[in-house]
């Protein structure tokens, strides 16, 4: 864990706190960083799967950049992929008071600003859990080379068209771990991790018949 902090530029003292080992997460840095071995840590099949039919083009671009600069291959594990891809595009995380949305990307400096991730937020009725998180940071992270999100219908700017963005490289990541490890959760966790999915869907104008939003009743079957 702390070596994740490291290698992630986490300013620990942004979050009020200390480099320091845990076992379940009780703060905002702690959130991230189990989002961090969420993403790093759980198997996820490997590059090839990960890379099968109807995954966002944009993803499928940067993967190629990803093979040549980071030397990977299909044969990847997939969450070996995701730690070059969140390496490349995130070089610190920290944390501030208020933000419009979870987390906010700084392209130029390839910086993560984090806002109150846990219930004293009076935004948030729960703690966020790690599945989240680590969704977030993927989103945040393609921010480093896919466009900036569009307005919705509502005037705020935080949509996009399709699933050629940071909602659907969010979505696409949030369905092939569930598609792996949803048998691992109990019930309620799962279809929270739904509810998270569709709720990423909703953020996106054309939803077509991209997967992650078409398939997700049988996930916690």
């Amino acid at each position: 864990m702390l070596l994740l902090g490291k290698a992630f530029g986490v300013g620990w003292a942004s979050f009020d706190d200390q480099p320091h080992d845990f076992n379940g997460p009780t703060n905002t840095v702690e959130i991230v960083i189990a989002g961090l071995v969420l993403l790093f840590g759980t198997q996820q099949g490997d590059v090839d799967a990960l890379l099968s039919t109807n995954v966002p083009f944009v993803l499928n671009s940067e993967t190629d950049r990803l093979f040549e600069l980071k030397e990977l291959e299909l044969t990847t594990a997939a969450e070996e992929f995701w730690f070059a891809y969140a390496t490349e595009w995130i070089d610190t995380i920290e944390m501030v008071a208020e933000l419009p949305a979870r987390m906010k990307y700084t392209r130029n400096t390839k910086n993560v600003q984090v806002t109150n991730l846990t219930d004293s937020n009076e935004d948030l009725q729960e703690d966020v859990t790690a599945f989240e998180a680590a969704g977030y940071l993927v989103h945040e992270a393609s921010h480093g080379f896919v466009d900036a999100h569009i307005a919705c219908a509502t005037g705020v700017i935080s949509c996009d068209m399709d699933q050629e963005s940071a909602y659907g490289i969010e979505t696409w990541w949030r369905y092939r771990w569930l598609l792996k490890n949803a048998a691992e959760l109990d019930l309620d966790a799962c279809q929270r991790a739904v509810d998270v999915l569709e709720s990423n869907c909703r953020s996106m104008f054309d939803e077509g018949d991209y997967p992650p939003c078409v398939a997700t009743e049988a996930l916690c079957g």
